[in-house]
């Protein structure tokens, strides 16, 4: 990896740390505005304040998941010891949706019939996020979202709540930003894009009303797209795939994808010492 890369890497997980620690303060600042109080007719009563929400603690996602879990374990072991919020402690239900958005559908029912949550915390990626949104909508409830993006149903929602300031069609910005800043002599002009079937990674490399995503923002570069194909979530062999990048001659390859799948992507890719693909992993939603 090129020191180039090396500090993009760095400076991803700086922004990653900072985006934990915004996610948890916006957290408590949401909590307090929705729980109610005095002034405002809401129920004062002695009983915790509920939050809830659902993550793949199992299955495809649970990696990233297990991120998110430590990030509201962390906030909440905070807020209760410096007194809960309103005067109240804070009681926080996390549901394991198997990564499956079936099984977040049902969590979130049971979170909102059965629980009567006061504010619900949208899940990990956009795959499982869409399916519950609908829900949460219909329900009128408060949706905090740190768990994934989307453009089409930010647009449309009245309940969600993001944390996030930007979308998946500015997710390959910073791609497109490095290969900009290399001499003119070695900007690649070809590009070979391979973009996992999933909302999130599709919206990533279309873009969203005709802005933004790989594809426009290879066109803005003056690079030709040789090669663009789509790939199964539950591929665990891409070595098909792989090579028809290789052989596209393609002087660089996109490749938007998630943990599960991108663990089987960069042995193959990077086994050929004559390959000149370099992979660009822009999912983390």
């Amino acid at each position: 990896m090129v020191n180039s890369e090396r500090a993009g890497a760095t400076s991803l997980r700086r922004g990653r740390n900072r985006w934990l620690a915004a996610l948890v303060a916006g957290l408590g600042l949401l909590l307090a505005s929705c729980a109610g109080g005095p002034a405002d007719g809401g129920d004062s009563g002695d009983g915790p304040i509920v939050i809830g929400g659902t993550l793949g603690l199992t299955g495809a996602y649970s990696g990233p998941s297990a991120g998110y879990k430590a990030a509201y374990d962390m906030w909440l072991q905070d807020v209760n010891a410096s007194g809960g919020l309103l005067g109240r402690q804070v009681e926080m239900k996390i549901y394991d949706d198997e990564s499956n958005p079936t099984t977040a559908q049902q969590l979130y029912q049971r979170l909102i019939n059965e629980d009567g949550v006061d504010l619900l915390l949208a899940p990990y990626t956009t795959a499982v996020g869409g399916a519950v949104v609908p829900l949460t909508e219909r329900a009128g409830k408060v949706l905090f979202n740190g768990g994934f993006i989307s453009r089409k149903l930010h647009s449309t929602s009245r309940m969600m709540v993001t944390s996030w300031p930007s979308q998946e069609e500015d997710v390959p910005r910073p791609f497109f930003d490095y290969l900009a800043s290399l001499p003119v002599a070695e900007r690649p002009t070809t590009i070979a894009v391979a973009t996992l079937q999933n909302p999130f990674t599709l919206g990533e490399r279309d873009g969203f009303e005709g802005k933004g995503g790989v594809l426009r923002m290879a066109e803005a570069a003056g690079m030709k797209v040789v090669l663009s194909e789509e790939y199964d979530a539950g591929a665990t062999d891409l070595t098909g795939l792989i090579e028809r990048v290789q052989q596209s001659g393609a002087r660089r390859s996109s490749g938007s994808r998630w943990p599960a799948t991108g663990r089987c992507w960069p042995r193959r890719s990077t086994r050929s010492a004559t390959s000149r693909v370099s992979t660009a992993r822009a999912g983390r939603r």
